[in-house]
């Protein structure tokens, strides 16, 4: 698997620390104030799609810059 990492800030200077990893064919995202938060949100993400097959139910979906983006 494929990851980034990146920290920002939000529109009130809070700092906000955004991942972003692809699994398989597909990507999960997730955003947090602690590194610690997001890693084991991402770590839950990556359980949901390899063990339970999120992104293979069918669920609400946009197009996000081209790509098709499951919003659960």
């Amino acid at each position: 698997m494929q990851g980034t990492i990146k920290r920002e800030k939000d529109e009130n200077c809070v700092p906000v620390v955004l991942g972003i990893m692809k699994v398989n064919k597909d990507f999960v995202c997730a955003m947090s104030g602690s590194q610690d938060v997001l890693v084991s949100w991402l770590d839950e993400l990556v359980k949901m799609v390899l063990d339970y097959g999120l992104h293979s139910q069918a669920g609400v979906a946009s197009v996000i810059a081209g790509k098709n983006c499951f919003l659960n």
